[in-house]
């Protein structure tokens, strides 16, 4: 009978509730370096630079007209680099063999070592024109898809008499 009500208290509280209170009580920060979150965060940004090494050299060689997966993943992997600023501020580090695990020391080593990186790639990816469309369609050419050359009974570009 308590395994009923407590099933009922389960489903009534939520699932939000529920990861809510699990997060809460399992996520300690700030971080310690080698927890499991962490881990898959690295593996994350791992793979981000690996699609850069990647795409990148092929982007800059070929210039390929943007579509919906390339932008998606720019957009991906600049929500990411965005949110790293915040998670290396949430996660200790090693210091002559001692976790160091208080955030101002954490913030103050952030300072010495990533922010000026930090700072400076926000400043390239801002000032870059990838983040806006790379291939404009004049209205003109809108137009001149292949339905529009087969009804048209005149040629692209000819004047109608």
């Amino acid at each position: 009978m308590n395994d009923g009500r407590q099933q009922r208290r389960l489903s009534q509280v939520g699932l939000a509730k529920f990861v809510y209170f699990y997060a809460a009580n399992r996520i300690q920060l700030p971080l310690n370096p080698n927890s499991t979150i962490r881990l898959c965060w690295d593996f994350l940004g791992l793979f981000l630079i690996s699609w850069d090494v990647l795409f990148i050299p092929y982007e800059l060689a070929f210039d390929p007209e943007s579509n919906l997966f390339t932008d998606m993943v720019s957009w991906i992997i600049l929500i990411y680099w965005s949110c790293d600023v915040v998670m290396s501020n949430l996660v200790g580090f090693y210091e002559n063999g001692e976790l160091i695990m208080n955030f101002r020391r954490i913030f103050l080593r952030y300072l010495r070592t990533w922010f000026i990186i930090d700072v400076w790639s926000w400043v390239l990816i801002g000032s870059s024109r990838s983040w806006q469309p790379r291939h404009q369609i004049p209205a003109r050419a809108k137009a001149t898809t292949t339905e529009t050359w087969i009804k048209s009974p005149t040629p692209y570009g000819a004047s109608e008499c």
